[in-house]
């Protein structure tokens, strides 16, 4: 399978170094965004009460490139909310305030593909096309790796889970970069994931 030499960012953030669980006594960033995502995404997701999970919030330090190494390091929050809850799939839509107190909705790049098929099953894949770019507003069974600085996602195409599309999304220079991101087209009650472009080689 082909690799796309191509990447995409979203959010201006500067480039991060490090993300731990808040730990301080200071909630005012968390119900800033419970009252923004609330607003946001009332019609589309369970919100407040209605919500069957918590929000999770991280703190995350950094430092501009810019910035010397003496330099204390800069702020920002991460906040991932619940939306909604399928058979085997579970949304989730994620906010961030960056240094200067700015909150606002993540949106993630993903490729746009053309799939192919060789039967009518849909078992066996012709050809993967990438034609682009789009960008979602939510992400499937994902969740936030602060060790590889990462949002990982993996969206199940049926219940068996060999139908499947996944991708890691990096702080990176300034902004959240799609930097994997691999497709299992095919429907064969196998799992064999082919990657489509990976940043991280």
């Amino acid at each position: 399978m082909r690799r796309f030499l191509a990447a995409a960012a979203f959010f201006l953030l500067p480039s991060l170094a490090l993300a731990t669980e808040p730990s301080g006594p200071d909630d005012r960033p968390l119900e800033r965004a419970k009252a923004l995502f609330d607003r946001l995404y009332a019609d589309r997701c369970q919100t407040g009460s209605a919500s069957p999970e918590a929000p999770q919030h991280h703190v995350l330090s950094f430092k501009y490139p810019y910035q010397d190494a003496d330099e204390p390091p800069q702020e920002a929050h991460l906040f991932r909310f619940f939306c909604t809850r399928g058979a085997y799939n579970v949304t989730h839509a994620y906010l961030l305030e960056n240094q200067r107190g700015e909150l606002g909705p993540l949106t993630f790049a993903t490729p746009a593909l053309d799939i192919r098929y060789e039967d009518d099953a849909n078992e066996r894949v012709e050809d993967i096309r990438f034609t682009g770019y789009e960008t979602v507003e939510m992400l499937v069974n994902s969740h936030f790796d602060p060790q590889a600085q990462e949002i990982v996602s993996h969206m199940r195409w049926r219940g068996l889970g060999d139908a499947s599309s996944s991708g890691a999304w990096e702080f990176r220079s300034g902004g959240f970069t799609l930097v994997k991101y691999e497709v299992d087209a095919s429907y064969d009650a196998e799992v064999n994931p082919q990657v489509l472009l990976d940043f991280r080689d």
